[in-house]
Order: C-alpha cells, then sequence, then structure tokens
C-alpha cells in the first residue's frame, strides 16, 4: 500500500523548504513531530512538517476501486491496511519524560487490538497507543480509552512529566503503524486512517492545548468535550466559541494562516452529511473548494440535542424541526457570504409540491425566533436526492455575538403573524400584526372573523408587519395572495390574556399497553360552571374535565368561563420503544471514583441512575424527576474495578460499564 522515501524520492523532493508563512499546530510552536495527510493528485501522502517549515513526505497511498480516498470532514486521511512497513520519525535525542501527543484517527474495526504508535527509545518501547489504551511499557502503567462510538474519527490526547531518565538517549523515534517487537505484545499493527499527529517535548498549557484542539476540531469536525465548556480557541489564544447551553456537535470552518488551518467546509463528524455550512458552495473535498475565507475568520456551530421531527407550529410560524443550531461569527467572517446545505431526508417530513424547506434565523441568540429578530431564507435549491441549500447566508450581521437557526417547511408563500392578545375583564381589545414572506409582492391580505362581523383588507409591497387594532378573541382566517397569483390561507386562534389556562402540556406519549389520563382542571381552581369539551381523532367527542385517551391523534381541548374561551391543540403519540437518546460516561475509566453521567431522553420522563458493583451490589441509587436531559456527576470512594450504571424509566432501561481505576495520571 505504501511507498517509502526510498521510492518516492523519484516523485518528489525528500525536503521541500517551505516559502510560505511559517506556521504552528493551533499556532502553538516548538513541535518535534508533524505528520498531515495531504491530496497530491490521485495519492494520498503523509507529509512531515518541521519547526523550520520543510517538508518531507513520510508515505504515500493510491486509489483503488477496493481502497477509495478516506476523509475526515472533507480532508484527507491516510490508509492503513495492518502490513504495511513501519513509519519512523526521529524525536532526536532530546529529554522526553515532558510530553503532548495529539492523535486523530480512526479504526477500521475493533476486533482486535491495534497499535497506532510507537516512543522507542534507545530501540525499546517506551510509549504506546493502541486503539483500547495508552501504555507505558516502562512503568506496565496502562490507561484503557473511553469506548469511541463506532464509524467515528478520535481525537486522542496524551500528556506526561516524569523524572527525567538518568540514562543517556542514543536515538529516539516515533514508529507508526508497526506491530510493536520490543517489548513484545499481543497488539497487532494498526488498520484504518490517520489524519495527523503532533508531538511536543513539553506539557502545553490550557491555552496552547485547547488552541492545538481547536485547530484540530475545526479541520476534521471533532467536537470537543461539551461537558467542560471549555471554549474554542484561536491562535491568538482569544476563544472564539463556548459552548453552554448549545453542546452537542460542534463544528465549524475557517482560516488562520498561523496554524495553517483553512477550512472551507465542514459537517461534522458525528452526523456526517446532515449539516454542511461552506465558504461558497458545498465540493467534494475541502482542497477542492477554491473558496478564499479571509484570515483569522473563525464561524462554528452547535446544537440544543433536539429531535429532526419537526415540532408543533407556534401561532403565527411555520412547523420547525425541534434541533436548533447556534452560530458563533467573529469579525472576519460577518461579511462573507456562505452556504447552508441540510439533508431534508433524516427528517420525518415528506415535502409536498407547493412547499419548500426554509431556513429561519434568530439575530436575537437566544432560540425565542421573536418576530422582530427572526428572518425567513428560502432554499435556493432542493436536489433530487433531498439536500436543501440556501446560499448566500451572512451571520450574525447585528454583532450580537450569535445568532441561532433551525429548518422550516412551509408553502412557497406564507402568512407570518402575532397577536398583543384582546382581554375579557375588563373587556380590551387587541391587535394583530401580520406580514408575509415569499412568493413575489406587493401582498394582498383578508382577514374574516368567523361568526363575527369582521372583514379586514390590506396590502402591502414588502415582508414588514401591518398593525391591526379591534382585534377581539375568536377564531378567524387569514388570507395571502401575492402579485403572480400565489395564495395562502391560514386559521387563527385568538385568545384572551386572561382566558382560562390549563396546567396541561402541548404534547404526551402512550405507553405500551395502557390508557392516557388527563384532567385539565388539575392544578387550577376553575369556577364550578367552568365547561370543558374535547374534540379527538375518528369522531371523538366528550364533555367534562377528565378525558381517557387511548388513541393517538391530535386533541382540541376548549374551556369556557362565562364567554371567555381558551383553545388548546394536545398531541398524543404512539408508543416508543427506546425512551433514550443517549446515554453517556464520562470520564471512562474514572480517575478515583470522579464521573458524570449524561442522560438525553426523547420526552420529560423520570429517571433513577443506579450504580452497582461486579456482583450486582448496589453503590448508590438516584432518581430524578421533570426533564428530558440529565446531567450528574459523581464521586464514589470504592475500590478500583468494573461497576455498572443504570438508568431506568418508565418506558426502558440503559447499562453501561464503568471502570474505576485509582492514581491514575491525568
Amino acid at each position: 500500500m505504501f511507498r517509502y522515501k526510498a521510492t518516492i524520492a523519484v516523485l518528489l523532493c525528500c525536503f521541500l523548504q517551505a516559502t510560505a508563512q511559517q506556521t504552528y499546530p493551533g499556532g502553538v510552536p516548538g513541535q518535534i513531530a508533524w505528520c498531515v495527510s495531504e491530496n497530491q493528485s490521485d495519492k494520498v501522502a503523509l507529509k512531515r512538517i518541521y519547526p523550520n517549515g520543510a517538508e518531507e513526505v513520510v508515505a504515500v497511498n493510491g486509489q483503488t476501486s477496493e481502497a477509495p480516498y478516506a476523509q475526515f470532514n472533507f480532508n484527507a486521511a491516510t490508509r492503513f491496511d495492518g502490513k504495511q512497513e513501519p513509519i519512523r520519525l526521529s524525536l532526536g535525542q532530546g529529554a522526553l519524560n515532558k510530553i503532548s501527543i495529539f492523535t486523530v484517527f480512526l479504526p477500521a474495526d475493533d476486533l482486535e487490538e491495534q497499535c497506532l504508535w510507537q516512543l522507542e527509545r534507545n530501540s525499546r518501547n517506551d510509549l504506546m497507543l493502541t486503539t483500547q489504551r495508552l501504555a507505558d511499557m516502562e512503568s506496565r502503567y496502562f490507561l484503557e480509552l473511553p469506548n469511541a462510538r463506532k464509524g467515528l474519527p478520535v481525537l486522542n490526547i496524551y500528556e506526561r512529566h516524569v523524572k527525567p531518565d538518568t540514562l543517556p538517549i542514543v536515538s529516539q523515534y516515533l514508529i507508526i503503524g508497526a506491530q510493536p517487537v520490543l517489548p513484545e505484545t499481543p497488539v497487532q499493527a494498526f488498520r484504518g486512517q490517520l489524519a495527523e499527529i503532533i508531538v511536543y517535548d513539553r506539557v502545553l498549557s490550557p491555552v496552547e492545548r485547547r488552541q492545538v484542539e481547536t485547530y484540530l476540531a475545526i479541520k476534521y469536525g471533532i467536537a470537543l468535550e461539551p461537558y467542560k465548556n471549555a471554549g474554542y480557541y484561536d491562535t491568538g489564544g482569544k476563544m472564539v466559541k463556548q459552548n453552554t447551553e448549545y453542546l452537542f456537535r460542534t463544528a465549524g470552518i475557517g482560516r488562520d494562516d498561523n496554524s495553517g488551518l483553512d477550512q472551507k467546509q465542514s459537517s461534522g463528524a458525528e452526523e456526517q452529511g446532515l449539516l454542511v455550512i461552506s465558504a461558497g458552495m458545498p465540493a467534494f473535498s475541502n482542497v477542492v473548494n477554491k473558496s478564499a475565507l479571509p484570515n483569522q475568520s473563525y464561524l462554528l456551530w452547535s446544537d440544543n440535542g433536539a429531535s429532526l421531527r419537526l415540532a408543533a407550529p407556534k401561532p403565527g410560524m411555520p412547523p420547525m424541526i425541534g434541533r436548533q443550531w447556534e452560530v458563533s461569527a467573529n469579525d472576519a467572517v460577518r461579511s462573507y457570504p456562505t452556504a447552508l446545505q441540510f439533508d431534508t431526508r433524516r427528517t420525518d417530513w415528506g415535502r409536498r409540491p407547493d412547499e419548500t424547506w426554509w431556513l429561519v434565523c434568530d439575530s436575537g441568540g437566544k432560540g425565542r425566533f421573536a418576530p422582530e429578530n427572526t428572518s425567513y431564507i428560502p432554499a435556493t435549491s432542493i436536489s433530487p436526492e433531498g439536500y436543501a441549500t440556501f446560499h448566500p447566508i451572512l451571520w450574525d450581521t447585528d454583532v450580537s455575538g450569535r445568532d441561532v437557526f433551525s429548518l422550516a417547511v412551509a408553502p412557497h408563500l406564507f402568512a407570518k403573524y402575532w397577536v398583543s392578545a384582546p382581554q375579557c375583564q375588563p373587556e380590551k381589545e387587541g391587535r394583530l400584526y401580520a406580514g408575509a414572506e415569499g412568493g413575489k409582492s406587493p401582498y394582498r391580505f383578508v382577514l374574516e372573523g368567523q361568526g363575527m362581523d369582521i372583514r379586514r383588507e390590506w396590502t402591502i409591497d414588502n415582508n414588514s408587519f401591518m398593525e391591526l387594532e379591534g382585534v377581539k378573541a375568536g377564531q378567524y382566517t387569514l388570507m395571502v395572495s401575492d402579485a403572480i397569483g400565489n395564495t395562502y390561507r391560514d386559521t387563527l386562534w385568538i385568545e384572551s390574556s386572561d382566558a382560562p389556562s390549563p396546567v396541561i402540556a402541548s404534547s404526551y406519549r402512550l405507553n405500551p399497553g395502557q390508557t392516557l389520563q388527563l384532567d385539565a382542571g388539575m392544578g387550577v381552581n376553575f369556577p364550578a360552571h367552568t365547561q370543558f369539551h374535547w374534540i379527538g381523532p375518528d369522531a371523538f367527542y366528550q364533555g367534562g374535565a377528565n378525558v381517557v385517551i387511548s388513541t393517538p391523534g391530535t386533541y382540541v381541548l376548549t374551556i369556557d368561563i362565562e364567554g371567555c374561551i381558551s383553545r388548546r391543540e394536545i398531541e398524543v403519540e404512539a408508543p416508543r420503544a427506546d425512551p433514550f437518546r443517549q446515554l453517556r460516561l464520562f470520564p471512562n475509566p474514572a480517575p478515583d471514583g470522579n464521573f458524570s453521567v449524561i442522560v438525553d431522553l426523547f420526552q420529560p420522563e423520570q429517571v433513577s441512575i443506579r450504580i452497582t458493583d461486579a456482583t450486582g451490589r448496589l453503590m448508590t441509587m438516584q432518581t430524578l424527576h421533570g426533564s428530558d436531559y440529565y446531567f450528574q456527576t459523581y464521586s464514589l470512594p470504592t475500590a478500583a474495578g468494573l461497576y455498572q450504571v443504570t438508568a431506568q424509566t418508565p418506558h426502558g432501561a440503559q447499562t453501561l460499564p464503568l471502570y474505576i481505576q485509582s492514581g491514575i495520571k491525568r
């Protein structure tokens, strides 16, 4: 597979003196080894970049029908098949009692333990990173690695600070992809892809480490640990994004000439292809994309971990998916036009011919989508495969620090509105603010009150809101038509601000084999003469506050107190087999019994967390209520060994192994 220095000398010079600006990983100088995979014509080369800017190609692999190019977030990765000759990188003769090593890789399989690299000192293996552990062969210290999600690239960081060795150092090499020999171990040669490896002969400061991590994370689409809230840093040590609310799947694009970062498009490794943001239009690879981002530009985004299913629409807005993304853009990139591509096939919505996908952006950055902060951008195109593309998009143009966006499905022309509610007692009329999106202006509006002598007509030349006074509570029909004959009709329910308000959720899920019992009067002291009416699927109708539901569907609850009426739509979903979106333990192995648990559920419900030892003996138990996302930290004063962490809800359970080790070096 590989052709090495002796065979590639005719194709490439062994050393190519750099003439461009000198670069360092994350802008942090002092690396003693830095190897990067890159596309070279029809090949992928693994090249070593020296501190003085010189470059050396240390391996090349070509493309075949059986082994096409591997890419991490649109960047090249070097393939290893387990049969290759070792790649030996000289590390000189300086002391390496202090060391930091960053590795980005993806194993081909987890059938056997495989060796990525070995630190060889005086012809003996000193350190070794495998697909399962980090091994200090001299001290016989082993650190088990957390189980990586299958098919996802890994960013591994190892730091060591020990006493200097008293023996003279004759030779030191970092050996990549070889089976260990001295000492002999039951570990195989690496099979998979290696994207990049960086070695420093010191322990980096926290900010320096984060600079290098940021460079690698953006380049390869690997989200850094969100639970630490540590943030992402540019090469000057300035924070460009900190995840405090939107903790999932951070990705980004950016250019920073101090580190060689030039990521022009990104999808993120965890959900590859779902969402791509790019400088210019997305291309097959980062190299093929010829757009030129400004230097020192960083655009990063992360999401709230919510579902890709379309949620119940808010009044006056089209239905959006539950997932929201937060975008942070620095000064250098705010005026740069980007493209956003979204794979609509991963949602649960079958788009009708008269509908399109819309990008809905909240410039307020809170995810509340207040009318004054919300803009709608229709898809520029939707491919036959279902990829919706939006272009051009500018981010954080108000310099508020962040935008939040989601995706919606709506007709090519639709009405948007919000209401300043009327009042029952004392009687007070309300206001309706209505506008249109899409189509072609001017827009003609008609508002009719059902059962009321109300009809309003007006025309607007743009997509701003028109204010209408004298609005009463009740049901209305709002119609919009545009200059090219498109029409849209919506039904509005306008409710008084003091209308009866039940303590009831907007959605529920049936449990397998059980009915759902709802009480619209629970928790509220309604007058005795209050009238309750329920309407549902299959001609369902029932009076009274209490209702028993066995059929999924949309139910409408109406509450009437002397003509002051409220109306609620309640979605009842079919039973779900698995209640867990995600269950995570970290760090795992846990140093001295200190670890955290994330329980991410599809819907809010009670969860019990039980921790037991290998014999099943209960160590601790905790019951949590009222949310669909729980983050808990534990400190167990217990012996090293294997434990089980079980999360139990009324609808299912999930168990993960926990490894506790004492005296783990961090």
